[in-house]
């Protein structure tokens, strides 16, 4: 009989409250024990502010300025952290614990290269030299899925996406090889098959040097298949602890049956909403953008990246159309550039039937107060030296109206996306994750637009707020008869919510079609990989729930055609091919051919 793993990190009877004045007022986290074995993978759950991540910080010494450890003990392999000297605790980050935080945009020098910040924990932890340093981060970057990590190591956090930013995040930690890996919402920004490789690659690195995860997660299918134990907690207290199958997927406490059942799925009998009638709002032809630097005096032509490749949709009023594909796919800068904060080059984009090159001066302010935009990261996009009022009141700079009838108007919408009438003199950092996405979807339809571009507007929730949510945006939707052009990794919220759905894979549209052809009958390699990359948590008739993968079997391209590649046909020629009524899929064409 194998001896159980030596134990790594004990939590023991932890409170940590907010202070003022040095006093505590409120406590966030009370007497949570938790035991954390090398090699086990132990996941924390709960709804936003139940206290995951203080948790989390307190290990580190990284509490906020107004947060304090009142009582209990935090044993690193049997050394005492609370309390250790300050220059002994950096010595332990990094080196013996490495964090990967929530909001790596945050996180990261904005202007430092990547290849800088990722050698210098290794030349002060691991005393590396800079040769031996740079190879061990270009492997690590090329093995959580960066495509060119020579350039990647080059070019500065702005140059990426959310996605690609919480990759080399990952990338930069994992190299440092810490015994204790505090991972919070590590996969939030990720697709399903960049989810898979980055907690595979968890998983094998416990394995390889017996290091431990304390993983945060609002994702519970991901929790129920990488995880060891679950801890469940409710307003910074244990509500149940067990394995996977016994807490998540037969879940017993009231509050855990609340947060399993939030999860999206679509409802039996709900048939994939009608196609809308009638003249597309947005149209776009043949759109290609392209970025890298550009060409300096005397210089040699500098190599650019395209990351859209001649992409043509209709996007029809009233419907939502979801994107969907990995990570730097090109998703969202096409819904940037829809609402021109990037410049396309080459293509044409129509709006309401004028096309862009033919915008007046009157019609680029019309169109501004008719296009908004709800991002990815409500923290950064809302100004914190701004109240709510006048934050939501911004959407109404262009109209005529006077400020008295602005702030009347924010308090309105306020109400309507369910913030109490006091919200409009609260200042961003005083409301939770949640609320600050219900003040950026309030900013966005507080001028009554035509068009919203939604860049995953619940990616940094819980499951109860993402229902919360997505529920508000389509009672929104139905009130105001708004177009949305949704941008997501979660393919549950998408299937949730969309009436078709476009699959990207780097820079090309391989697959477009209503939800039903994408989730039921999806023909493209990519677009099965997709869907068959993490398994969902499926209600069962006899109770409970299952992690079920689909079972999707290869489909034939159309005669005359393969499936278009770009990782392997680079010189192809891709065609969008209608393998039913309006569900198209992209080939390589080798002779004409149409299948209706």
């Amino acid at each position: 009989m194998s001896a159980s793993p030596p134990t790594l990190l004990e939590v023991e009877r932890l409170t940590v409250s907010i202070c003022r004045r040095g006093q505590p007022f409120h406590t966030v986290v009370e007497d949570v024990s938790l035991t954390l074995p090398s090699g086990e993978i132990l996941a924390l759950v709960g709804q936003s502010g139940s206290g995951k991540t203080m948790i989390g910080r307190a290990i580190l010494g990284l509490l906020p300025g107004t947060a304090a450890v009142t009582s209990g003990a935090i044993r690193l392999g049997g050394t005492r952290l609370l309390g250790l000297p300050a220059a002994q605790l950096r010595r332990i980050r990094g080196g013996e614990v490495g964090m990967v935080f929530q909001e790596p945009r945050v996180s990261l020098n904005p202007t430092l290269r990547i290849g800088v910040q990722m050698m210098e924990a290794l030349q002060l932890h691991r005393d590396m030299r800079e040769k031996r340093a740079r190879a061990c981060c270009l492997d690590m970057l090329s093995r959580v899925g960066i495509r060119d990590p020579q350039t990647s190591f080059e070019s500065y956090p702005a140059q990426f996406s959310g996605g690609m930013l919480q990759r080399i995040m990952l990338a930069s930690v994992l190299a440092t090889r810490p015994k204790l890996l505090i991972a919070d919402e590590p996969t939030t920004a990720l697709d399903a098959i960049s989810r898979k490789q980055v907690m595979d690659l968890m998983v094998e690195l416990t394995g390889e040097i017996g290091a431990a995860v304390l993983l945060i997660s609002h994702d519970l299918g991901m929790v129920s298949q990488y995880a060891n134990r679950v801890t469940v907690l409710r307003n910074g207290r244990v509500i149940e602890c067990g394995t996977p199958d016994a807490i998540l997927l037969n879940p017993r406490h009231e509050y855990t049956r609340a947060l399993v059942g939030a999860l999206p799925r679509r409802q039996s009998g709900n048939a994939s909403p009608p196609q809308p009638s009638g003249d597309p709002l947005v149209r776009i032809h043949d759109l290609s953008i392209e970025y890298g630097p550009r060409r300096g005096f005397l210089s040699k032509p500098a190599t650019r990246h395209r990351a859209v490749s001649a992409v043509s949709v209709e996007i029809h009023r009233g419907e939502t159309l979801a994107i969907v594909g990995e990570s730097g796919s090109g998703k969202t800068t096409i819904g940037r550039v829809l609402i021109r904060l990037l410049e396309s080059t080459a293509g044409r984009i129509v709006f309401d039937g004028v096309d862009f090159r033919r915008f007046t001066r009157e019609r680029w302010v019309e169109f501004r107060r008719r296009t908004q935009m709800v991002f990815q990261d409500p923290y950064s996009s809302l100004d914190p030296r701004m109240q709510l009022g006048e934050i939501v009141a911004e959407g109404l700079r262009n109209q005529r109206l006077s400020g008295e009838q602005k702030r009347g108007r924010a308090a309105e919408i306020l109400a309507e996306v369910g913030l109490p009438a006091d919200f409009i003199r609260r200042y961003p950092h005083e409301l939770s994750g949640g609320q600050r996405q219900r003040v950026c979807i309030a900013r966005a339809i507080v001028g009554e637009p035509s068009f919203i571009v939604a860049d995953e507007p619940v990616s940094a929730l819980d499951v109860t707020i993402q229902h919360q949510v997505m529920q508000l945006l389509v009672r929104l939707q139905a009130k105001y008869g708004f177009t949305v052009l949704l941008i997501s990794h979660d393919l549950g919220v998408v299937e949730q919510v969309a009436n078709r759905v476009m699959v990207m894979y780097r820079g090309h549209v391989v697959e477009l079609g209503s939800r039903d052809d994408i989730y039921d009958r999806p023909c493209h390699p990519y677009t099965q990989r997709l869907l068959c990359a993490t398994p969902r948590m499926a209600h069962r008739e006899e109770g409970g729930y299952a992690l079920i993968t689909p079972e999707l079997r290869p489909a034939e391209p159309p005669t005359g055609c393969r499936w278009f590649d770009p990782t392997s046909t680079p010189s192809a020629q891709p065609t969008l091919v209608e393998v039913g009524r309006g569900h198209w899929v992209c080939c390589d064409r080798q002779e004409a051919v149409h299948v209706s």
